[in-house]
C-alpha cells in the first residue's frame, strides 16, 4: 500500500504498489515507519491527514528526518 492500512488507506489499485525487501531500506523499514506514524496520530502527535502525507510523499526521506523509527 502507498497509504497503509493503518493510516486510512485503501486497497483500491491506486493505492497498491510492490515493495522489495531489499536493497535496504525496504518493506521492512515502511511498515515500521507505518507503525510509528499511527502511533504519532494515535499519541496526538501528528495528525492523520500529515501522517498520510509523509508515508505518501517520500516516506524515505521522512523516515531518515524522524531518525528512521
Amino acid at each position: 500500500h502507498l497509504v497503509s492500512l493503518e493510516l486510512g488507506g485503501s486497497n483500491d489499485i491506486a493505492n497498491l504498489w510492490p515493495e522489495a525487501a531489499s536493497p535496504v531500506p525496504g518493506f521492512h523499514e515502511k511498515d515500521r515507519f507505518e507503525s510509528y506514524l499511527h502511533d504519532e496520530v494515535c499519541h496526538g502527535a501528528l495528525t492523520l491527514p500529515e501522517a498520510q502525507r509523509r508515508i505518501a510523499t517520500d516516506w524515505l526521506a521522512n523516515w531518515i528526518a524522524a531518525g528512521r523509527p
